[in-house]
């Protein structure tokens, strides 16, 4: 599927060089920023350089920079706040071709630390934003100007990018902003899920319900390292866990369908803390998720049992084996 407006055999393909790449991770004796400087004006000594970065600021307003040392040309704007630094990263592309080709110039370079987004200009497809992709491979391929474009590694003391970005998140201070741009939809999810999880977190100690979730992860938002995709099952069973609304006989009493909230063994709360840590009819159980705790250094607690995938895997795997109604 061609994720960008422009049609697949309209498309010119674009010279993106990838050469710089594992620089960043490489141990050589000289210094990074000269290898660039050199590797630059080795390959594209003819081209005029132009570079580009984006920045996203703690209060979500977004800059853009297009730096051209050359001509001592530096040109910033402050976009629409809560955009992705990916999308502005694009657009800082966009508009540096925009500048560039107005100076008259045959051949340009556009030298960017985005990867992600020099490869979508590499494949001609992007997922997120093909709009703004779709307007630089138009102009690719409108344009009388010969473009090239290069990755670099960011922070790596590399002067001009090092001035690109200092541009970029000076201008995402900037008191009002220069270009609005519409949002996309997961950009906008991004903004309502933040907001509610943030009016959670500051509301949640004033609520009558979630109180025995709250019980073992408090604040709510308690960090959790487990990823369920495309199992309902394993999901359904993680999140009754958590929330204490399970088929035992603790919440069954409390909605009225069994006459008493003790085990039938152990005579004690069947809670899910019951069933995980302590009844008898499940002491195999809870003797691996012990050695287990033991070896990777955490305290046996539900709290923790419920927020490690490998913790929690064996008790779905437990759980599911032993058919037990959750």
């Amino acid at each position: 599927m061609n994720q960008t407006l422009y049609p697949p055999s309209k498309i010119i393909s674009c010279q993106v060089d990838f050469s710089l790449v594992n620089l960043k991770s490489t141990n050589d004796m000289e210094p990074k920023s000269s290898y660039i400087y050199k590797y630059l004006n080795k390959y594209y000594n003819n081209s005029l350089f132009v570079y580009t970065d984006a920045s996203k600021n703690k209060n979500n307003n977004v800059g853009i920079s297009i730096s051209i040392p050359a001509l001592k040309s530096y040109t910033s704007y402050r976009l629409s706040d809560y955009m992705s630094v990916l999308a502005a990263e694009l657009f800082a592309i966009y508009k540096a071709m925009l500048i560039s080709h107005s100076l008259c110039s045959s051949k340009i370079l556009i030298i960017s630390d985005s990867l992600i987004s020099l490869k979508d200009i590499y494949f001609g497809s992007s997922r997120l934003f093909p709009e703004l992709l779709n307007n630089i491979l138009l102009f690719i391929n409108t344009s009388y100007c010969s473009f090239s474009f290069c990755y670099v590694p960011g922070h790596v003391g590399f002067s001009p990018h090092d001035v690109a970005d200092a541009y970029a998140r000076k201008a995402s201070c900037f008191p009002a902003i220069d270009i609005a741009l519409n949002l996309k939809f997961h950009e906008m999810y991004d903004i309502i899920e933040k907001h509610f999880t943030h009016e959670w977190l500051r509301n949640y100690q004033f609520s009558e319900t979630g109180k025995e979730y709250l019980k073992f992860f408090h604040p709510p938002f308690h960090a959790s390292s487990l990823v369920i995709n495309k199992f309902r099952r394993k999901d359904t069973i993680y999140n009754r866990l958590r929330l204490q609304y399970c088929k035992n006989n603790y919440y069954l009493y409390k909605i009225g369908v069994v006459s008493s909230p003790m085990c039938d063994l152990c005579l004690l709360p069947d809670t899910v803390e019951h069933l995980l840590v302590e009844c008898f009819k499940h002491s195999t159980l809870h003797i691996e998720l012990r050695l287990i705790c033991k070896s990777m250094n955490k305290t046996y607690s539900v709290t923790n049992l419920l927020s490690n995938s490998i913790l929690f895997n064996i008790i779905f795997l437990y759980i599911s084996m032993n058919n037990i109604s959750i």
